[in-house]
């Protein structure tokens, strides 16, 4: 079994409540989700308006399929 992580990090400077962040979120996170078929989640920065990070895991089988990923 492989296991391949990723955290990404976000400014986001046009968002201006964090009502507006969650929507970008959501977009981008169903995004990610739909593409390349991985868990998706905001892991820090919850309470802040301009900045996010997500945290992407996906598991498999395949060590080359996982790295491709």
């Amino acid at each position: 079994m492989y296991v391949g992580i990723a955290r990404l990090e976000f400014h986001l400077p046009l968002c201006h409540s964090l009502k507006e962040k969650r929507q970008i979120l959501r977009r981008l996170i169903e995004r990610v989700r739909a593409q390349f078929k991985v868990s998706v989640g905001e892991v820090d920065h919850q309470d802040l308006w301009q900045r996010t990070a997500i945290g992407v895991a996906l598991v498999g089988s395949d060590h080359a399929h996982v790295e491709r990923m």
